[in-house]
């Protein structure tokens, strides 16, 4: 079995659960594991984030993402008012 064959039978699995069985799901974790579960999880993605990339601002309402290590431009973000 190749990788893309993998990719696409996760796709197939993830289609057999409907939106609001993964809404449930989701709610019951929430009640089992807490707001506090949920916070660490943003603190660790948000470390992980900011360990990788740097935030540059570009022109004068935006900012762009660029890669720590190779100073590739990642996403471009445009701040309108």
């Amino acid at each position: 079995m190749t990788n893309a064959d993998r990719r696409r039978g996760g796709k197939t699995r993830a289609a057999q659960f409907t939106h609001e069985y993964q809404r449930n799901a989701g709610k019951a974790l929430a009640e089992k594991r807490g707001p506090d579960y949920f916070r660490e999880i943003g603190r660790k993605g948000a470390a992980t984030t900011h360990k990788k990339y740097k935030f540059k601002p570009a022109g004068t309402r935006g900012w762009v993402m660029v890669g720590r290590k190779t100073g590739e431009i990642i996403a471009t973000m445009d701040v309108s008012l």
